[in-house]
């Protein structure tokens, strides 16, 4: 277990490094953190829960409302899971929204949510950058990578920011819950 939680303290370690460097102008940075949050959340036995097996993320507002009016999910195409906004550097932003009242869910459940359309999940965008783009240079993208690339955001393709908006939220949440626990 001690491998793991150093591997975990890397990867967290690792995340602030490349999410510095990506707002210092560094945005192929993106796809070191893809592969980082591809080993805490996407593995077969992701790290995060196998160091902390009782952790549970915050669920988002559009699962909340995908389970509260249904109806609404019908035909559409795009939903957005979070806001998008223009940062002080003039940059594409993307901040995950949050089911209220807070509910928390397991991390297998987290990745499984719906983040750029009904059909594309925070675990589908992850595993698309990371093996597509970063870990890997497949000839082709696959079909999450061509939708994303296709619906911009400001000024960048839209996996970009959603994912580093998810990078920050899993940092954020790691500070708050767990690095103050250890």
């Amino acid at each position: 277990m001690e491998k793991s939680k150093n591997d975990l303290l890397s990867s967290i370690k690792l995340i602030q490094l490349y999410l510095n460097n990506y707002y210092d102008g560094h945005t192929d940075c993106y796809k070191s953190i893809a592969v980082e949050l591809r080993k805490l959340l996407c593995d077969k036995n992701p790290l995060l829960p196998r160091v902390h097996p009782e952790i549970k993320l915050h669920k988002l507002n559009l699962t909340k409302l995908k389970e509260t009016s249904p109806s609404l999910m019908g035909g559409l195409v795009l939903s957005i899971a979070g806001s998008i906004y223009k940062n002080e550097k003039g940059k594409s932003s993307f901040e995950l929204k949050f089911a209220n009242p807070f509910e928390l869910i397991s991390v297998k459940d987290w990745v499984n949510q719906s983040v750029l359309s009904t059909q594309i999940t925070i675990f589908q965008i992850i595993k698309s950058i990371a093996d597509k783009e970063a870990a890997h240079s497949d000839p082709e993208y696959d079909k999450t990578l061509l939708f994303t690339k296709s619906l911009g955001f400001i000024d960048t393709e839209s996996h970009i920011p959603v994912l580093i908006g998810i990078s920050e939220y899993i940092l954020k949440f790691y500070k708050k819950e767990i690095e103050t626990d250890l």
